[in-house]
């Protein structure tokens, strides 16, 4: 079975996160800008939360909060449920399935190694990653695919 250091070998991109002062308006714009579903929050260079669009939906919106004056840290899923490079992608999915999410980061130790999986409905985009499962079904009815996203030669 294909572990997540395997899936990542290779892979290049951006890993995007602000610190817990940003304001809920600053995610939601980097995650628009970016066309992404999540932004990682990190603090003294340790993730401490994540905050998506369906915290965004759920937590402000619904609440009637006011996005530029909510602090991502008030709305942040923390603590972060993460892997490590050797868990098997089918771990991956299992645990992403079975939490109902879709952004899961990967760590060693405390440490960020600057990737996140993100599991989701199939894309075009995405397609490069072939070798991965893509039947891994949540209600009977979804695809999964995973993305591997890393961190840059900078850190970020």
């Amino acid at each position: 079975m294909k572990n997540v250091n395997a899936v990542l070998h290779g892979k290049s991109a951006q890993v995007y996160s602000l610190s817990t002062e940003a304001s809920v308006l600053d995610a939601i714009r980097m995650m628009a800008e970016h066309r992404i579903g999540s932004v990682l929050v990190m603090e003294n260079g340790k993730l401490t939360g994540i905050v998506t669009e369906r915290d965004y939906a759920r937590k402000v919106i619904l609440l009637g909060r006011s996005s530029g004056e909510t602090p991502i840290a008030d709305i942040m899923s923390s603590p972060v449920v993460s892997v490590k490079p050797t868990d098997t992608v089918s771990h991956c999915m299992a645990l992403m399935t079975d939490n109902k999410f879709r952004h899961l980061p990967v760590c060693d130790g405390d440490e960020l190694l600057g990737l996140e999986l993100t599991a989701g409905p199939p894309s075009p985009a995405l397609s490069t990653i072939s070798a991965l499962p893509t039947s891994i079904v949540a209600d009977g009815s979804a695809t999964s695919t995973i993305t591997v996203v890393l961190r840059d030669e900078n850190g970020l």
